[in-house]
């Protein structure tokens, strides 16, 4: 026993005092916007099949109202909703899941909105398409930006080398301007960009009149999508 007293008789036996605990709201505003991203934005799409699983991004804005106030633009501004493009029967009963949040959506993307059938004008969308703009135009009152997949299975319509010009070109316009008509309902809506994938591309004389309805066009190198 004298041996320890003798050991130890050096040691002072204080307590140490707590760490502090991280505040995020105690970082500078473009770190805090940093980090809002790295967790809100990590990849730039947001699967609406998926809704389930990005439930956590909501859990974060409600820690805090300066959190939720500060952070939300991040959530909707930097991720673009998508539907998987071989169910876009399913888009209204996403939006229905989503309720006041389908109200925040900025971007979103789509397949694109076909005809019943390859015929001679008249031209009718495909029910299907007009509900699904329709329902965009009814539940996303903040939409910005709507991009549209040309399918593979809706690429023969657009395809050059698979349809006469002398048939495709009358019924092209008629088709494009009913959509337009579509697209117009809704309000908010600034910018359409058409998309579709490599090695697939666009005649010239469609691209023309895709652009003279102030469209856009991108096409994308052949990669996995994120549906």
């Amino acid at each position: 026993m004298a041996a320890l007293s003798t050991m130890f008789s050096g040691l002072s036996l204080t307590a140490r005092e707590p760490t502090r605990p991280f505040r995020l709201l105690d970082l500078p505003p473009e770190l805090r916007r940093l980090i809002y991203e790295a967790i809100l934005a990590p990849e730039p799409f947001i699967q609406l099949d998926l809704c389930d699983s990005w439930g956590h991004f909501l859990n974060f804005l409600v820690a805090n109202r300066q959190i939720y106030r500060e952070a939300e633009p991040i959530l909707y501004r930097r991720n673009i909703f998508c539907t998987p493009l071989n169910r876009p029967a399913a888009l209204d009963t996403y939006l229905q899941m989503l309720g006041p949040i389908a109200s925040k959506i900025i971007h979103l993307r789509i397949p694109m909105p076909v005809m019943t059938s390859i015929n001679f004008p008249p031209q009718r969308l495909n029910r299907r398409g007009v509900e699904n703009l329709r329902s965009i135009q009814r539940m996303c009152t903040s939409i910005e930006r709507l991009d549209m997949d040309i399918t593979p299975r809706d690429r023969p319509f657009f395809d050059p080398e698979r349809t006469s010009p002398v048939l495709i070109e009358p019924i092209l316009s008629d088709y494009l301007s009913r959509l337009d008509e579509e697209l117009k309902r809704i309000r908010s809506l600034k910018r359409v960009t058409i998309v579709y994938t490599e090695p697939f591309d666009l005649s010239p004389t469609v691209k023309d009149a895709m652009r003279e309805f102030g469209w856009f066009i991108k096409r994308l190198k052949p990669t996995p999508t994120p549906f």
